[in-house]
């Protein structure tokens, strides 16, 4: 983690990063998610849609980008041992977000 702010709001709330917050978060490091989402082969919207749909290879792309575990920015997605959880609606070809 990069920046103690991000420390303090996950020990605080641990709660899910707010859509904006990641968006911020990722400006902040130089790049957007539109880039992001072409930069790995997929659509250039994906990564944004991966911020209110649970889609785990966007999801991990994301928080490797920021330097965190995707259990950080999506707890409700993840179990306690940062495990995916079942039954989340999955992507189907993750690389056809149209």
């Amino acid at each position: 983690m990069r920046y103690m702010h991000e420390q303090v709001y996950l020990m605080k709330y641990n709660t899910p990063w707010h859509p904006e917050d990641v968006k911020a978060a990722v400006r902040k490091r130089g790049t957007t998610l539109t880039k992001l989402s072409t930069d790995h082969g997929y659509n250039p919207d994906a990564a944004g849609k991966a911020l209110k749909t649970p889609w785990a290879q966007l999801e991990q792309i994301i928080a490797d980008f920021l330097g965190v575990q995707p259990n950080k920015i999506w707890p409700q997605r993840y179990n306690a041992q940062g495990i995916r959880k079942t039954g989340l609606s999955p992507r189907g070809n993750p690389r056809d977000c149209e």
